[in-house]
């Protein structure tokens, strides 16, 4: 039986995963006057798309003047539901109203389609931006990706067009990571905003963070699947129990269904959402998914310019609307954190420039507490070598610093406190983030960056010598008093004569 009715054709486009569909069938009878004969028309791909796609014939039938589809047969991918069915005959009107019924949304509208198209036969043809697909006849067709993507790419949502000439345009979306840090100066008591490398002491908790932003086609899907896949370095860093928070926006789901965190000692952080809109039904293509944690910097980590004191991380994305959104995934690209440290080298001498022994030193940092006062804060224990004459203070970030002789050696005086200051500038926003810069605003030390290594010596005087009892000075004395004494006496005597005289 002829099937007098007509598809939109602009109605009928299915966008890509971005853009949202308008009502994408639309029949209506049509007088015999205002159809016009059957042609065939060009699907063309824009021009930088690099995905090839299979082109299926549903329908066929012939173009009005005003674009849309009427004396509609089933075409050579058509099929209706689990039937096969005649490519060429009359469509029936049961199949039009179904599709007239389908709902809202992108994916209740191809829930309906796809009942009606056969995916698993061979295609009509195939379309890319460099081969456009000429001389189709006019009809309703549906257009899907190829071949699975892979990397940091997603399938496109399928695509139906009523054709004459139609230029496809896909408007697919994945979504992105980036990994940051936060840098605190212990000393002023300022914490940076979130960035990518930053400085710390050994012992400090570091605190990281991954943001995961959605596609915009994030409504699409029926079911989307993230996993955050972190690494750093576990001799540099100890993940902190406990201190991994997962959130959608300002909802928590840490411990929401489906939600899966494996925090190994190996230096792997590993969070699965099996199923965001599970998890976080409110959540939308503006929903940020961040994940935070903290990690000590350990005492056998990298000084000074390096590459080996850093985390990494990416993100594992459901990538293909068609589907339930679990089997296929796509990776984001690494992004990379790194932390900086340094260390303070104090070589002792006598004011002879040699080598002293026996003395000890500690290192104070200048902190604001909570009280918002700056104290002096012992860094670590006294360091006093039995032998040798260079003391080492590893793991130190920016801020202000006082160091004391605690220990003297026997015979000389102790050294004045020396105050410094150490400032560190690294790149801050940088896919490849590295320490620049490190100074010391006090003119007697020296620093070498790339070493991590800041420099210094610290000179004790012998102590004033005093006359020891019993030495040739009291004998002096002793000498001096003897020729006063016999002095008197002869003046006593003298005296005495004269007045006798």
């Amino acid at each position: 039986m002829k099937t007098n009715k007509l598809l939109a054709a602009g109605a009928l486009a299915l966008s890509m995963a971005m853009t949202p569909v308008a009502s994408l069938i639309n029949a209506m009878p049509v007088a015999a006057e205002e159809v016009t004969p059957a042609t065939t028309g060009t699907i063309s791909v824009q021009q930088g798309d690099t995905h090839t796609y299979s082109v299926y014939q549903i329908f066929t039938g012939d173009l009005t003047k005003d674009g849309k589809l009427s004396n509609i047969k089933w075409g050579s991918n058509g099929k209706n539901g689990t039937s096969t069915v005649t490519t060429g005959a009359d469509v029936p009107n049961s199949v039009i109203e179904e599709l007239l019924g389908a709902g809202e949304t992108n994916r209740a509208k191809l829930d309906i389609i796809e009942k009606y198209v056969n995916l698993s036969g061979t295609a009509y043809g195939t379309v890319s931006s460099t081969n456009p697909l000429t001389g189709v006849p006019v009809g309703y067709y549906l257009i899907k990706d190829s071949q699975a993507v892979t990397g940091d790419d997603a399938s496109t949502l399928f695509i139906t067009k009523v054709v004459g000439n139609v230029n496809i345009e896909p408007k697919k979306d994945v979504p992105t990571l980036e990994k940051k840090v936060q840098d605190t100066n212990d000393t002023t008591g300022v914490t940076s905003v979130w960035i990518d490398s930053a400085d710390y002491d050994f012992g400090d908790q570091v605190p990281f963070q991954l943001t995961a932003t959605l596609p915009s086609n994030y409504g699409e899907y029926s079911s989307y699947k993230l996993i955050f896949n972190d690494t750093y370095n576990a001799t540099a860093f100890d993940y902190v129990s406990g201190s991994l928070k997962v959130m959608s926006g300002t909802n928590d789901i840490t411990t929401a269904k489906g939600v899966h965190v494996n925090t190994d000692t190996d230096g792997t952080i590993t969070v699965t959402i099996d199923d965001l809109k599970v998890a976080d039904p409110a959540a939308t293509s503006t929903t940020k998914i961040v994940v935070t944690y903290r990690a000590t910097l350990e005492d056998t980590a990298t000084l000074g310019i390096t590459k080996d004191n850093e985390n990494k991380a990416n993100l594992q994305f459901s990538n293909n609307p068609n589907t339930d959104g679990s089997g296929e995934l796509g990776t984001t690209p690494d992004d990379t954190v790194r932390v900086f440290t340094f260390k303070v080298d104090v070589t002792k001498t006598d004011n002879e420039n040699k080598a002293l022994n026996g003395a000890g030193f500690t290192l104070f940092k200048k902190v604001k507490n909570a009280d918002g006062k700056t104290v002096e804060t012992q860094i670590g224990q006294e360091i006093k070598p039995e032998t040798g004459n260079v003391f080492e203070f590893k793991g130190l970030d920016d801020g202000d610093y006082v160091l004391k002789e605690t220990t003297v050696p026997t015979g000389y005086t102790k050294a004045a406190d020396i105050n410094f200051t150490i400032t560190a500038t690294h790149s801050e926003n940088s896919a490849d983030p590295v320490l620049t810069e490190v100074i010391v605003d006090n003119k007697d030390f020296a620093v070498d960056a790339s070493s991590g290594n800041i420099s210094t010596t610290v000179v004790n005087s012998r102590e004033g010598t005093l006359p020891e009892t019993g030495g040739m000075g009291t004998t002096m004395i002793y000498g001096v008093g003897a020729v006063m004494v016999a002095g008197a006496a002869v003046f006593y005597v003298t005296n005495k004569r004269t007045r006798k005289d």
